[in-house]
């Protein structure tokens, strides 16, 4: 299980092996339930998927993050959010 984030200019590139499903998302805020429990919620401007395998839980998305909400989990998840 990894989460990493690259900023790129004012995007912000968000790579995560572990979630487990897509719950909800627009361009300015996308819902995911993670493989180890818990749910975060991102928010921004501009937000776009790019890439989700539910088999392997891999999942990428880019935009102009503004806030990254662990709404239930642990502080392990935030720690390795900002690996």
């Amino acid at each position: 299980y990894e989460i990493s984030a690259c900023l790129v200019g004012s995007e912000m590139c968000i790579r995560d092996s572990g979630v487990g499903d897509v719950i909800s998302f627009n361009d300015r805020e996308i819902r995911l339930s993670l493989v180890e429990g818990g749910r975060v919620c991102i928010t921004g401007e501009g937000l776009k998927i790019v890439g989700f395998e539910k088999r392997t839980g891999e999942f990428k998305m880019v935009g102009a993050v503004v806030g990254v909400k662990f709404l239930s989990g642990g502080q392990t998840t935030l720690k390795r959010f900002f690996k």
